[in-house]
């Protein structure tokens, strides 16, 4: 078993081959304890864990989870690089880590077409509507970002198999509808009234539609320039 410490020198976190151990409870609660004391927690199961046999496509925002929980309970702070240290200590772990980080990256350079804030008498989010791919062809996903505390989610959905976790993006979006292989500006536009007609997420009927909004953000793109001017002109015709 490997220890990663934080920048103070205290462990945080213990893994093996098979499984990631880390501490649950706020740092206060560990400040007696002496480093054999810490470790002892770790040897003992007497800490939480995830287990690699549970890492499929969301292994990577569990992880995530997990070091936004540290820093939550204050045992570790975004400048402890905590992700670089695990990566040099353990093969294992570097590919998980290094994937997840791949997949962020992708995600990142996302074509963003459409976002809108909404709130409940419990909860708030975010959806977004936007493209990935590449001049060929594009997949236009529609999400939600729940805002949950990693303690939320780790209390209600566990860390292990669920639909919930089935359902997340290495961001935390929530995929809430998708359609694939775009190739055409008029596939495009079908199903971005079909996405945004969702009246569980958008509600937004096809004569509300922001198509000018949408549109400058295809045409401002490279990416999505050729496939924009394709829609403009189909969009403003019908609309004439």
């Amino acid at each position: 078993m490997d220890y990663i410490k934080n920048i103070k020198g205290e462990i945080v976190i213990a893994i093996d081959d098979t499984k990631l151990y880390y501490l649950f409870s706020n740092a206060e609660e560990y400040s007696e304890l002496n480093e054999e004391e810490i470790k002892s927690l770790f040897i003992n199961n007497e800490t939480a864990y995830l287990e690699l046999k549970y890492l499929q496509y969301d292994n990577g925002y569990k992880f995530s989870t997990i070091l936004d929980l540290l820093i939550e309970r204050e045992l570790i702070t975004k400048a402890d690089n905590i992700s670089e240290k695990i990566k040099r200590t353990n093969h294992i772990w570097n590919q998980l880590i290094a994937n997840y980080e791949e997949s962020v990256h992708i995600l990142s350079n996302r074509i963003v077409l459409l976002e809108m804030e909404g709130s409940g008498p419990a909860s708030a989010w975010n959806d977004t509507l936007f493209l990935i791919g590449n001049e060929e062809k594009f997949d236009l996903c529609s999400t939600r970002l729940g805002y949950l505390s990693a303690v939320e989610r780790i209390e209600y959905y566990g860390l292990k198999d669920s639909e919930y976790w089935d359902s997340i993006l290495v961001n935390g979006e929530s995929i809430e509808g998708e359609i694939d292989d775009i190739k055409s500006a008029e596939i495009l536009q079908n199903g971005i009234v079909s996405l945004l007609g969702n009246d569980e997420q958008w509600d937004i009927s096809e004569n509300k539609i922001d198509w000018r909004l949408i549109l400058n953000s295809m045409l401002e793109d490279e990416r999505t320039k050729k496939l924009g001017a394709e829609l403009e002109s189909i969009v403003f015709k019908t609309l004439k």
